[in-house]
Parts: structure tokens; sequence; C-alpha cells
């Protein structure tokens, strides 16, 4: 079972399993993820559009994934701080 309250549990359990390559002192570090949070009506809407025009035009998946899933949407989770109410 996981703990949501201490998100570094889960890696410093895995670190512990015997049998498991790893580099002493130097533990495995966290994706960040400083913020657990949904994306704003904004945020929603300006990939609702990107959406529309990106498959729009017939253009292929490959770049809209690496373009969205792995950039903007990441980004605008962490990066992106939203004011109270948006």
């Amino acid at each position: 079972m996981v703990d949501d309250r201490d998100r570094g549990g889960l890696v410093r359990a895995f670190e512990t399993l015997p049998g498991l390559p790893g580099l002493p002192g130097n533990p495995a570090r966290p994706v960040p993820d400083t913020a657990n949070r949904s994306l704003t009506l904004a945020e929603t809407e300006m990939l609702r559009n990107l959406n529309v025009e990106f498959h729009g035009n017939g253009l292929p998946g490959a770049p809209y994934s690496r373009l969205v899933r792995g950039g903007a949407v990441p980004h605008m989770k962490n990066a992106c701080s939203p004011r109270p109410g948006t």
C-alpha cells in the first residue's frame, strides 16, 4: 500500500530490494511532479483548440504525442501555478 503523504516512500522501498543494480550513495530520484493538479479551464481550452488544429490538418500522431503529452501538459502542471479561482 502506498502512502500518498510520503511521495518518496515508494522509491526508497524499491531501492532496498535485494539483487537490483544500483549505485551506492546515489539513490534514484523521483520524477518531479510538484503540481499534482488538474488543468485549469484555460489550459484545457488551449489543448482543445490545439487538438482541433492538429488533427484537422491531418498531422501524424507521433509529433502530437511528443509536443502535448511529453512537453506541454507536464510543463503546465509542474511549472505553472494557476491563480486561485482559475
